[in-house]
């Protein structure tokens, strides 16, 4: 379907490049629908954790509630402030009592928000001219057909929306509409991921302004401020929470990096620059047909006869905005994990709980504005230039199109390929309700906790549990929790102690003989040999239930009697219900 694009796209027309993107985007999309519930969704922050954060928040009743409410549901009360702001419309749509058909109305939002503002951002900004019409269409598409998160609203799709408008108030040519939606941009989108960084390096951007033209932008700078502060009225939860309520100590004080020397940061920093963010929030995708277009187009400036090769490189855009990535991966990677930097990060607490290396979210954005300059370069100064920059754009949506991933949201051919699991599948709610029913006692009057499979499982069906995956939570209770798996995480001294200790955003019962797999289905043979859990500690914490995804053999050791067993032939899961004696 890809080719269709390029033979429009050979003409030039402006109208027909729009409509061959706009058609490959539909395609790109359409499966969603066709395939409904049965789509393999992502689980990793999205379905094991997002999604039902905001069920768990609409059910509690509190999506409203007060700053000192808390949510009863999940790890014996957590503060409302652990669960985003209801004036953010990704929580607030949670209203909605149809869970799939948020996932999907998130979906659809991104890539065509996506694909409207690098749309909009080149063709004013950069590719301005008519004769770029085609090369505007296919990078705007290139840009939409990124595996956006699902649950991110426009963190990282709106980026190129968001500089579009203050590049149009930097230019003195700003409307009402660019002011009104850099006001709307913070009700869709989430601060800490991205745009705390993006706001930063408008900052900046300002800054270089002033020192280069000796002249305020006042209206440049009073966009950034008001933006920012928009942002900080969503998220007063937040706020409230990092810096006027003393009484929550949070358990990412103790976040620890892993720390490496300044060779291995080095080679870290220089994977990064060439393979970009690995993480389902900022993946840019850039490292095969946007780094040939690079290549090409820096020989292409190398080679020019015109001036000395310093001030060529010099003058380059590209090649400015090549050394701002490099910036960024050397600035992320050091950061992260730089030995040196420990004893500091212990000192300034800011430090170790933010996670300043998501500046490398921002390569979504950089990444294919280079390409547009790069192609641009390349379709003005190479003889078949027009070519072969349709060509790259061509397999750039290619690969798009059929990138498939567990760790992403795909769509298009990569979807239908994907052997993920499934939304059904993943919630198994006849399952569950097979298992409420045996127990047969009001959900808030017990507790559970899980065993090789996600506690979010259980929370989407509406069970009271323990252990929980959260961005921020009482580090009391991360300490309490840790007692009852202290002899597992003992087994695993550089895995999964390291990764509970060092982090626990996952307050999970790891049982060392998984290795931390929290997705054991029911084709995975296997039981639980030698699992040492501290029962007391257990009980102390309420708990009353294990649902556990695999047989335990020494029940008597842990103080655990086994009461049914449950399984569907549409469900992956097969569940061991355990007693806490």
């Amino acid at each position: 379907m890809i080719c269709f694009m390029g033979s429009f796209m050979q003409k030039i027309s402006e109208n027909r490049a729009l409509s061959a993107s706009l058609f490959v985007l539909f395609l790109y999309l359409v499966p969603f629908l066709v395939l409904g519930q049965d789509i393999p969704v992502l689980v990793a922050d999205t379905i094991d954790s997002n999604l039902v954060w905001s069920k768990v928040l609409v059910e509690s009743g509190q999506l409203f509630g007060g700053l000192d409410s808390t949510i009863p549901n999940v790890m014996n009360g957590l503060p409302r402030s652990s669960y985003g702001s209801e004036l953010n419309l990704i929580v607030f749509s949670a209203l909605i009592p149809f869970p799939f058909a948020v996932y999907l109305l998130h979906i659809f939002l991104i890539h065509i928000i996506a694909f409207a503002g690098m749309y909009l951002l080149l063709k004013r900004h950069f590719l301005a001219e008519e004769k770029y019409a085609g090369l505007v269409a296919g990078i705007a598409l290139c840009f939409a057909l990124i595996p956006l998160w699902p649950l991110g609203g426009i963190s990282l799709a709106g980026l190129p929306l968001a500089l579009y408008c203050f590049l149009n108030v930097r230019s003195g040519h700003s409307r009402k509409l660019d002011w009104l939606v850099l006001a709307l941009i913070p009700f869709y989108s989430e601060f800490t991921l991205s745009f705390v960084f993006f706001l930063f390096a408008m900052a900046l951007f300002w800054l270089f302004d002033l020192t280069r033209r000796k002249k305020t932008n006042w209206k440049f700078l009073i966009a950034i401020i008001f933006m920012g502060l928009i942002f900080l009225i969503v998220e007063y939860r937040l706020v409230f929470t990092m810096f006027f309520n003393p009484n929550f100590v949070s358990h990412r004080i103790e976040f620890e990096g892993y720390p490496n020397n300044f060779v291995m940061i080095l080679g870290r920093s220089a994977r990064t620059f060439i393979y970009g963010n690995n993480s389902l929030f900022g993946m840019s995708l850039h490292y095969y047909f946007v780094f040939v277009a690079t290549a090409m187009a820096l020989a292409v400036i190398f080679i020019r006869k015109q001036g000395k090769l310093l001030e060529r490189l010099g003058q380059s855009l590209i090649v400015k905005l090549l050394a701002v990535i490099l910036a960024i991966s050397i600035f992320a990677e050091f950061f992260k994990g730089w030995d040196v930097l420990e004893p500091l990060k212990d000192k300034v607490t800011l430090l170790r709980t933010f996670g300043f290396n998501r500046l490398t979210f921002l390569f979504p954005l950089l990444w294919p504005i280079v390409f547009a300059l790069s192609l641009k370069t390349i379709f003005d100064r190479l003889k078949y230039g027009r070519q072969i920059a349709f060509a790259l754009i061509i397999l750039q949506a290619a690969f798009l199109f059929s990138y498939s991933s567990d760790s992403v949201q795909p769509g298009g051919l990569g979807l239908v390929l994907s052997q993920g699991i499934t939304f059904n599948e993943f919630y198994s709610v006849e399952l569950f309700q097979e298992i409420d029913n045996f127990i047969g006692v009001n959900k808030s009057d017990y507790r559970i906790v899980s065993i090789g499979i996600h506690p979010g499982i259980s929370q989407y069906n509406g069970f009271y549990t323990l252990d929980s995956y959260q961005h921020n939570y009482f580090l009391e209770y991360k300490h309490r929790f840790r007692a009852v798996i202290e002899k597992e995480l003992e087994k695993s001294p550089n895995h999964l102690k390291r990764y509970f200790d060092g982090w626990g955003n996952r307050c999970y019962l790891y049982p060392a003989e998984l290795e931390g797999n929290t997705m054991q289905t029911k084709d995975i043979a296997g039981k639980l040999e030698n699992l040492e859990l501290n029962t007391q500690a257990l009980k102390e914490l309420g708990a009353d239930y294990v649902f556990s995804a695999l047989e335990i053999e020494n029940t008597e050791e842990n103080s655990l009697t086994l009461l049914h067993t449950f399984e569907r032939d549409d469900s992956p899961w097969r569940i061991w219900l355990y007693k806490v004696k």
